[in-house]
Order: structure tokens, then sequence, then C-alpha cells
């Protein structure tokens, strides 16, 4: 099964680290994020890649030019959102179901459920829990009893950013368009779309979407060679 990473957003929040390179290349711990990403799934067995760039993309080309995974990059012209790059790079993905996921996402999640899929699903997306931005306070009657630093919410899920697609999904792709936004609402209505629950725990996840992310994300993976 081959894995998609969609690599096209320009990382506005994330400048100036972004001002020259595309988001996926942005170091992590010495390490860029794609790179995390795809020694990950290369464990689970994956052989095959295929990068959907825009901004930037010949950083893109240039760092995949002699990387030792076997990676296809296809960049968009002009950019059509993440539903539409993927409908443009039908041919490159080829059929059956795949991996799609969001290049800019670092985990040390184990992803191997991703590789199973339902036949009554044309999608299944990856849901973590809701960490607060804030740090809750605590109360019993008219007094404070403690607080809690950025809890995680209970029963509160957020999309993590990694999507078992079918065969079938290009049928509900817009030429030009948001996956998260346009088509997985409307699977939702058909009752097309399934999900995975991924428990956090001591694990790591995370959208490095600001510099406060990247800093977190620095911390965590200091070192590392790998997910």
């Amino acid at each position: 099964m081959k894995v998609v990473i969609l690599a096209g957003g320009e990382g506005k929040r994330l400048r100036p680290l972004t001002e020259s390179t595309p988001k996926p290349l942005v170091k992590i711990g010495g390490k860029a994020i794609i790179d995390y990403q795809i020694d990950s799934f290369m464990k689970l067995g994956v052989k095959e890649f295929v990068v959907l760039g825009g901004y930037k993309n010949g950083e893109l080309q240039n760092h995949f030019a002699d990387h030792p995974a076997s990676v296809k990059v296809v960049v968009e012209e002009k950019p059509l959102g993440t539903a539409g790059a993927i409908k443009a790079a039908q041919t490159e993905i080829g059929p059956g179901d795949f991996v799609a996921v969001n290049g800019d996402i670092m985990t040390d999640l184990d992803l191997s459920p991703l590789f199973v899929g339902e036949g009554r699903f044309l999608a299944k997306i990856a849901l973590v829990p809701m960490v607060s931005p804030y740090g809750v306070v605590k109360t019993f009657g008219d007094k404070v009893t403690g607080f809690v630093e950025k809890p995680m919410l209970k029963d509160v899920w957020v999309n993590a950013g990694f999507y078992w697609l079918s065969g079938g999904i290009f049928d509900h792709m817009p030429a030009s368009g948001s996956i998260e936004k346009e088509v997985f609402p409307k699977l939702a209505e058909s009752e097309s779309l399934g999900f995975f629950r991924f428990q956090i725990h001591d694990r790591f996840w995370r959208s490095i979407d600001t510099i406060k992310d990247f800093e977190e994300a620095n911390q965590r993976f200091a070192g590392a060679s790998g997910i």
C-alpha cells in the first residue's frame, strides 16, 4: 500500500522558518519532518511514497533526488487544495487503497492500524484526544481546589491528519477543494466515513503549525533518529 504525503502548503504561521523551505522540510531535532514520517512508515513495510508538493516544490524535488526511499514527487501547478491535489495525482497513486498524511504532523504513535480498512467505508480518519490550549481551574463551591495544566479533554477528539482512503475515493474528490472541509462531511452524511482512535498517554502528536509547536517538537525529538 502506498503512502501519500500532502506537502503543498505554505506554512505561513511558521515564518521565517518557511520563507525558503516548504514546511515538511523544516527540521525537528536536526531531521526534516517528512523524513520522520517516511522512516516511520518504512518500518511498517511501506515501500512507495507519493509526495504532493506545491510551495517551494523545487526544494522537495532536490530533497528526494537521492533519497533512500522510493518517492515520487507530484507538483501542483496551481493550488488545488488537499482533495484536488490527491485527485490530480490519481495516476501516480494508482488503484487500490492508500494512506494519506498531512506533511506537517510529528508523532511517535504506532500507525499500523491505518493499514486496516473496511469495505463498508470509503475512508477512515485517525482521531486523537483534544488537549486544552489552556490550563484548567478546578473549583468546588466558592473556592478554587487546584489547577490542571492543558489537560486532555474527555470524549473530545480531533482530526489527527492521517487517513485510510479506498480506491473508490477518487469518485468523490473535486478537482479543487479540501478533503477535510468538502469531502469528509459528505462521506459522513452518507455513513461512508469511519475512524481510528489513537490514545496519546505518554506518546506525542502535534501538527507543526506555529513556532511554539516547532519548539515543543524539538524538545521531544532532540537527537532522535526516527519515530
